[in-house]
C-alpha cells in the first residue's frame, strides 16, 4: 500500500466557483465589468472554462453583447464548441447559478486557487533547481528561486492594488 505522502493530490481548484462565475457573467451583462480586473483565463483550472472565459473576454473587449448566442458563435468560430462540451454545457452554466450578485466572490476564489497552483509550480521548480548541485552555484539558484516566487507574487499583487484616491 502506498504511503499517504506518495499519493498525488489534486491541485487547488474550485470547479463550482468557475461554473458559477461563468454562469453569472452570462446572465448579467454587467458582471464582466466587476470581474475583468480580478480574474483572467489562466486562472481557470478546467480548460473548457478557460476557453469559455477567454471567448467572453474577447466579446467584452470588442464591446459586443455577452450572452449564449454570441458566446456560442464565438466558440464555434474558434472551433472550440466540442472542446467545451457544446451548447448544452453553456446552458448548464446559466442554470448553475441563480443570481450573478456574487460574481466578485467567485472571481476571488478562482484567483486565490490559481495563485496556490502557481506557488506549487514555483516550489516544484525551486526544488528541481536545488537538486542540481553540479550545474549551478548557490547564488544562481537563489536568483532563480526569487524569480519564480516574484513571478507568482506579481500576478497576485497586481489584482490587489487600489487607487490611493479611493483609499
Amino acid at each position: 500500500m502506498p504511503d499517504i505522502t506518495e499519493i498525488e493530490k489534486i491541485p487547488p481548484q474550485n470547479l463550482e466557483a468557475e461554473m458559477s462565475l461563468l454562469g453569472g457573467i452570462l446572465i448579467d451583462k454587467d458582471a464582466m465589468l466587476k470581474v475583468a480586473d480580478i480574474v483572467d483565463g489562466d486562472d481557470f483550472y478546467k480548460d473548457a472554462h478557460r476557453h469559455i472565459f477567454e471567448a467572453i473576454a474577447e466579446l467584452y473587449a470588442k464591446n459586443e453583447p455577452i450572452d449564449l448566442l454570441t458566446l456560442s458563435n464565438r466558440l464555434e468560430e474558434k472551433n472550440l464548441m466540442d472542446t467545451i462540451g457544446g451548447r448544452s454545457y453553456l446552458a448548464t452554466l446559466t442554470n448553475t447559478v441563480p443570481t450573478a450578485s456574487n460574481v466578485m466572490q467567485y472571481a476571488e476564489i478562482i484567483h486565490r486557487k490559481a495563485t496556490r497552483r502557481r506557488l506549487l509550480a514555483a516550489s516544484q521548480e525551486i526544488s528541481r533547481l536545488s537538486f542540481q548541485e553540479e550545474d549551478s552555484d548557490v547564488e544562481q539558484i537563489l536568483d532563480e528561486a526569487q524569480k519564480h516566487l516574484f513571478g507568482v507574487s506579481q500576478v497576485y499583487l497586481k489584482q490587489n492594488f487600489a487607487p490611493i484616491r479611493g483609499v
